[in-house]
């Protein structure tokens, strides 16, 4: 959990970047970091101290204002922007 913890604390705070019309929150970053790295639903909520349910929603949500067919492409997003 240690390594997922980290991801609040390196997520950089500068410039949103747009996922087509859809601008990303800090708080999209955090998700798409998390599942970059395979965090569970479970993990994701425990990190972000939310609900294992709304952590479950933040995904759909997500996947829906990007576009994401699967949590895959999620984790994919989140990988680039980590890269860039």
């Amino acid at each position: 959990a240690s390594q997922l913890e980290d991801v609040r604390r390196t997520i950089d705070l500068g410039t949103s970047p747009k996922v087509g019309d859809y601008t990303l929150s800090v708080e999209d970053r955090r998700l798409l970091a998390l599942l970059a790295k395979g965090a569970t639903d479970r993990e994701i909520a425990s990190v972000l101290n939310i609900t294992t349910h709304e952590a479950t929603e933040a995904v759909t949500d997500l996947a829906y204002r990007t576009s994401a067919a699967r949590r895959i492409d999620l984790a994919r997003l989140g990988a680039s922007l980590s890269m860039s």
